[in-house]
């Protein structure tokens, strides 16, 4: 696993306050994820966003007002089907 943000000399953190610390500069790991994937020949869409299915709230409304019931026999009218 790769961090992100190492640790300075001596264990300290990286200060914000330096001007080289920029949280969405690719690492190193990223660069090398990215040339892999080019090599292995990973295509990305041209949106750059992945399609994901919807989130059940984004989903239509659904009309349940001619809804019925799933019409099935009961166990016993299955089983009086079979001596039939």
């Amino acid at each position: 696993m790769h961090n992100r943000f190492p640790q300075r000399p001596k264990g300290r953190p990286p200060s914000p306050d330096v001007p080289a610390f920029d949280p969405t500069r690719q690492t190193l790991h990223d660069r090398k994820l990215a040339a892999w994937a080019l090599t292995l020949g990973a295509r990305l869409p041209l949106d750059g966003v992945a399609r994901r299915r919807p989130h059940r709230g984004q989903l239509p409304d659904v009309d349940l007002t001619r809804a019925e019931p799933a019409v099935r026999p009961s166990w016993r009218d299955r089983l009086a089907g079979w001596f039939r």
